[in-house]
């Protein structure tokens, strides 16, 4: 029995730690809505091509006794890759006469002013119909809608403005007569008057992407951070990843302050890369977050990759003393010093060559397991002074490193100079004694 309130105890911990580690579902991304009353909005009729209609009232479309409206509409500030929804185009119908008939809405590319377009000078409309709308021109008194959300695209946006023409699906006298009148932006009463509503949602942004450093041994731990930006302040349902040379699933970064809320500002989100001997070489990465509820999607950079970091072979570091530094010529000294790792961890079994004058002798040695070397050498017999240095050569992990250079300087024998100035002092006692007995 006891065991198994352990076991509950345990699992009820474990689903404790997975619920905080987790990241949390952020709220339901809302929707923006904007709506914006034409800044031009016009008629223009068939049987009288250079009238200009641009202050009426009403707007008019009909088939035959033609009639074209034209709208024009300037955009809010819509980021370029913003979600648009929906889009409507709506007019409030105010009166008609005729059978029931089909009003086609066409996008135009050209723009225009609403003080100077007539039928003869109207901008051409794009031949595909952004949309069509029955109705009874004699069931009026009410608002009529065309769904324009294609139309709102990144031309739209980037341009600023976007334009309409509504005209009757057939124009001409075999048709059946029917007109539709609407009122136009020039109507006294403003609630009566034509507008665009664009439902839209944000996505979020990614930006100041950088691992640090940008260059490191194996071993560094390099930091990567992203900056999460979203203007309707929603935190990421899922957490931001990086992607490191192209790897298929990416890893889940983290948040570097989780107190901060707020990302209308921005909010940084960081991955720690502790490496190992397998990184060495050169990387790239990039940034990427999904809103899989929302269907959006950020990147950075917005294409391509970010080079870094270069995570390189490991430094070494490499002693070098002798046990006596001012020897009898031809006399054995001992080289041997220590090879270690710029993290301070001893290298074993490590060649280590011995070097005289800046010529290899030759003489090698292996490391043991606290890095230690010994290597014997003869001091030369002629000379006065030489220099000793050891050297490791570059393999897999670690970079080449020559030792600091030792200056050694052999002992000449005093009895030399001894035995000359006896010899001197000799020849000088004899020359005197000579030169005594002559004056004798």
């Amino acid at each position: 029995m006891q065991k198994r309130f352990i076991k509950i105890i345990a699992s009820a911990v474990a689903c404790l730690i997975l619920l905080v580690l987790a990241p949390l579902p952020a709220a339901a991304r809302p929707d923006s809505t904007v709506r914006v009353n034409p800044s031009d909005d016009t008629s223009t009729i068939r049987e009288d091509p250079d009238q200009n209609l641009g202050s009426n009232p009403k707007l008019f479309v009909s088939c035959y006794g033609t009639a074209r409206s034209y709208l024009k509409f300037s955009l809010p500030a819509i980021l370029d890759n913003a979600l648009i929804k929906s889009a409507t185009l709506n007019l409030f119908h105010s009166g008609g006469y005729g059978l029931t008939g089909t009003s086609d809405v066409h996008r135009v590319s050209t723009d225009w002013s609403e003080n100077t377009i007539t039928w003869n000078n109207q901008p051409e409309h794009i031949a595909t119909k952004t949309a069509s709308l029955n109705f009874d021109p004699e069931d009026n008194d009410k608002w009529r809608s065309w769904d324009v959300t294609s139309d709102i695209d990144s031309t739209a946006l980037t341009a600023g403005w976007v334009s309409w023409c509504i005209k009757s699906m057939y124009e001409g006298p075999e048709y059946s007569l029917y007109s539709w009148d609407f009122y136009s932006k020039e109507r006294w009463d403003t609630t009566n008057i034509p507008y665009l509503e664009i439902t839209y949602n944000t996505p979020p942004t990614l930006s100041s992407g950088s691992v640090t450093p940008t260059i490191g041994e194996w071993g560094t731990s390099f930091v990567y951070e992203i900056t999460y930006t979203d203007a309707d302040n929603d935190l990421p349902i899922t957490y931001p990843r990086l992607f490191i040379d192209g790897e298929m699933t990416g890893k889940i970064m983290t948040e570097k302050d989780p107190t901060d809320m707020t990302v209308t500002d921005g909010k940084v989100y960081k991955y720690v890369l502790e490496t190992t001997t397998e990184n060495i070489g050169i990387h790239n990465f990039y940034f990427n977050v999904e809103d899989p509820v929302h269907g959006f999607s950020a990147r950075y950079p917005p294409t391509g990759i970010q080079d870094g970091p270069t995570i390189t072979k490991r430094s070494v570091n490499l002693t070098c003393v002798v046990d006596d530094e001012t020897p009898e010529p031809g006399q054995q000294i001992i080289v041997s010093g220590y090879l270690k790792d710029s993290k301070g961890l001893a290298l074993a079994q490590r060649t280590i060559c011995l070097y005289m004058n800046g010529l290899d002798t030759g003489l090698t040695a292996v490391t043991d397991n606290s890095g230690f070397y010994s290597i014997s050498i003869k001091a030369p017999e002629n000379r006065e002074s030489f220099s000793i240095d050891v050297r490791f050569t570059e393999e897999t992990l670690y970079s080449s490193m020559q030792s600091s250079t030792v200056l050694v300087s052999t002992r000449t024998s005093e009895f030399p100079i001894v035995w000359i100035a006896a010899v001197v002092i000799v020849a000088v006692a004899i020359s005197a004694l000579v030169l005594v007995k002559k004056k004798k």
